[in-house]
């Protein structure tokens, strides 16, 4: 009876575990994707909301626009605020009206003051701050109008959104909660008992299901929620086009005898994608938004019909499938690893593990987490860069300036590794990773701040340094293991799921750049990196850990030896340099073809994870198939195939294809460049002073490789990119020669 009471009971804690799984992974994925959507809301409304606001004013600013036209000048404008004050009649969501210079300098202000305007405006559609929304329509090439507008029409209409999100997503976790338990007590049903990985297949398959639900209702929540909003549109327009006619007609003019109705109508319909038509008529049509002007005893009515533009559903229908494909992957992902945390951790409760040992599980998790958020910026730092570097104006700087902040913070890697290298010994391996993570997020901060591209250099140098301590730490940790197995099995735990993390911060990245800034990505990433620091006691890691310190006379070791110096600088350099091709080129690229930052991110995040999953299986079996010789021939043909293809066809599809391709190649690669490099078998040479090594002529690799490509960006990205199966084929020729040269050279001693 005990014994049955006792399985019961373990049942239920099981169930309440599995329920309590589920409901936290669903709470913050779909967190995050109802942010996303509230965002997306958001920015369309405001947009609609300015534009309209613009057009309202369009006859005012085309009166300044001709006055000026004849050489007056705008800083000398008599009467300008007299037009101004007919501006912020227009409507009473315009809560000030001003006139701005080339430099954003307010030149003249009616309503309430507008006393500076932010230089953001230049290049946005928008800016907000507490007094309200400044939004600016051009006048001429040295002047330009600014409104400043109420938020509360935007605050309304998104924060009914908000709502119906809320609602949605309370309904969809308690059908999520529901359906749990029941597959909880079907399977154990069906089984007799409860395996967890069959569980962790039925959470991600709910999990999948949910994002999927939530998808439709998003749609059709932002659909209601737009048409909604249609109707202000309409109604701006229709009491803008009354106040020109009434102003007119003013003069004497009457409603028959003005001409050019129809062309000044139809710029409005070509301006505005919602509406329709226009028209005056002496009656009331249909459902359209009417105004009633009233000239010489006759009533005429501004008709103006609207409708919801499909192709801004359509595109929201695009962003929202494809969202929900990248909310599923990191869904999928997420519970994977936190599932393998808790699996592994019950395997070893059970084993009652020491607590000297290091946690392989816990600090899969750990360096996952971290990785999530040094991640967030991959898909835009050289986007970044490049509008940085346009942004200094200057027709005399060389164009490998561009790619500097990319290297710097490289080159603050390969310097922080040997630093980090020598220090790990004398600090311990937890100081080492707290502080490295602490360095990167002051450079994270920084780069948030960054305006010129010198102190964004000077902020990704920081990045780097703190990176340059995690990567060595990651290293270590795996080095510090006693046999080939553990060290094999820490290594492989720790680059997936750095890799992993890495694929799921870039996506997350992009979602979060399109609905914010950069600036906003940098700073929650600083954010993030520091929150995860409170995981790191789960990886039990000590500073008690003993560990060799970096040698700087066992590097020399590996450069007197001419078959590995030779090996390092023709292939493994030239491998890392094409390795920038993902995170340099293919940012680039969608920034030149007009990508949304989440498609950009999104190809990076297939790079990512392909490589991730393919790795194992895949070296596996090429291994044992084929000589590390062989492979690396095939790795770098592969490469160099893929990157060619791309700078020659230049679309795309092509890019897709490429970026695939090298997914599959690295999934191999870059394991047996590293064991080509071991089979030296370099005598007095540790483990701990082997990896750093790898890591340094890494980045060395990677740092080059901005420099050279920012040289040709001028004639385009894929033209720029043709430089690194150049520099591939170039130093796999000279290897091939050299090698042989020196074969018959030992062969003809060994002969003699």
């Amino acid at each position: 009876m005990n014994t049955e009471k006792k399985v019961k009971n373990k049942q239920i804690i099981l169930s309440l575990k599995f329920l309590a799984l589920v409901i936290s992974i669903f709470t913050v994925v779909t967190a995050f994707s109802s942010i996303l959507n509230v965002m997306s809301y958001q920015k369309l409304t405001t947009e609609v909301y300015t534009d309209a606001s613009n057009l309202s004013v369009t006859g005012i600013r085309n009166n300044i626009q001709y006055s000026t036209s004849f050489g007056k000048p705008i800083e000398r404008f008599y009467g300008i605020d007299k037009l101004l004050e007919d501006a912020l009649s227009v409507s009473t969501d315009i809560l000030g009206v001003g006139v701005i210079d080339s430099n954003c300098k307010v030149l003249y202000s009616s309503g309430e003051k507008i006393s500076s305007v932010s230089n953001k405006l230049l290049n946005n559609k928008y800016v907000e701050d507490s007094n309200g929304i400044y939004t600016s329509s051009p006048i001429n090439e040295k002047s330009s109008m600014v409104l400043l507008l109420d938020k509360s029409f935007v605050s309304t209409n998104v924060n009914d959104y908000i709502q119906s999100i809320i609602q949605i997503d309370l309904l969809v976790m308690l059908a999520v909660a529901v359906l749990s338990l029941l597959v909880f007590f079907i399977l154990l049903s069906i089984k007799g008992s409860i395996n967890f990985n069959i569980l962790k297949i039925s959470g991600i398959l709910l999990l999948i299901a949910a994002q999927l639900v939530l998808g439709t209702f998003v749609v059709k929540t932002f659909t209601d929620e737009y048409t909604a909003s249609v109707s202000k549109i309409s109604d701006g327009v229709s009491q803008t086009v009354k106040g020109d006619l009434e102003k007119i007609m003013a003069q004497g003019i009457k409603m028959e005898e003005i001409v050019g109705l129809d062309a000044y109508f139809n710029t409005l319909v070509q301006d505005i994608p919602e509406i329709s038509d226009i028209s005056i008529t002496n009656h009331k049509i249909g459902d359209s938004s009417t105004t009633k002007i009233v000239s010489d005893n006759n009533v005429y009515y501004v008709n103006v019909n609207s409708h919801v533009n499909e192709e801004t559903i359509q595109n929201k229908v695009i962003e929202v499938s494809i969202d929900a494909a990248v909310l599923i992957a990191i869904t999928v992902l997420l519970s994977l690893e936190i599932s393998l945390f808790i699996g592994s951790s019950i395997k070893e409760g059970k084993k009652k593990k020491l607590k000297k040992e290091m946690d392989i599980s816990g600090i899969r998790l750990f360096f996952f987490i971290i990785q999530i958020a040094l991640g967030l910026d991959t898909g835009f730092i050289s986007i970044v860069s490049y509008n940085l570097f346009k942004n200094l104006n200057d027709p005399n700087a060389p164009n490998t300036l561009i790619g500097l902040p990319v290297t710097v913070g490289i080159l603050a890697t390969v310097i922080g590794v040997m630093v980090w290298g020598k220090l790990i010994s004398k600090v311990g391996l937890k100081t080492a990773i707290i502080l490295g993570v602490a360095f990167s997020a002051i450079g994270l901060v920084l780069s948030s701040f960054s305006s010129t591209l010198g102190l964004f250099s000077v902020s990704r140098f920081i990045y780097g340094f703190g990176l340059a301590a995690i990567l060595a730490s990651t290293r270590m940790c795996a080095s510090a293991q006693n046999s080939i197995e553990e060290r094999t099995k820490f290594s492989s735990a720790i680059s997936v799921g750095m890799l992993v993390g890495a694929s799921c911060g870039v996506v997350i990245g992009g979602l979060l750049a399109d609905r914010t800034s950069y600036s906003f990505v940098f700073m929650l990433a600083a954010i993030v990196s520091l929150i995860g620091l409170l995981l790191f006691p789960v990886t039990n890691i000590k500073n008690t850990i003993k560990l060799s310190g970096f040698s700087f006379q066992q590097v020399k070791k590996i450069f007197t030896i001419p078959s590995c110096t030779l090996y390092i600088f023709l292939i493994v350099i030239p491998i890392c340099i094409s390795s920038m091709f993902i995170n340099y080129s293919i940012p680039l690229f969608g920034n030149e073809i007009n990508l949304s930052q989440t498609i950009i991110s999104a190809m990076i995040m297939m790079n990512y994870i392909t490589t991730a999953y393919l790795t194992n299986p895949l070296s596996r079996v090429s291994m044992k198939k084929f000589t590390n010789k062989k492979l690396i021939l095939i790795y770098e043909l592969m490469i160099i195939t893929s990157i060619t293809l791309f700078c020659l066809f230049n679309n795309l599809f092509v890019a897709i294809i490429s970026v695939i391709v090298l997914a599959i190649a690295d999934s191999f690669g870059l394991i047996v460049i590293v064991e080509a490099l071991y089979e030296q078998k370099i005598s007095g040479l540790d483990r701990t002073t082997f990896a750093l090594i790898f890591i340094f002529v890494s980045k060395i690799g990677s740092g080059i490789a901005p420099t050279l490509i920012g040289a040709g960006i001028s004639n385009g990205v894929a033209s720029a990119s043709k430089i690194i199966p150049y520099v591939m084929v170039g130093g796999l020729l000279i290897f091939i020669i050299v090698s042989r040269f020196f074969t018959r050279k030992k062969l003809n001693l060994n002969e003699s």
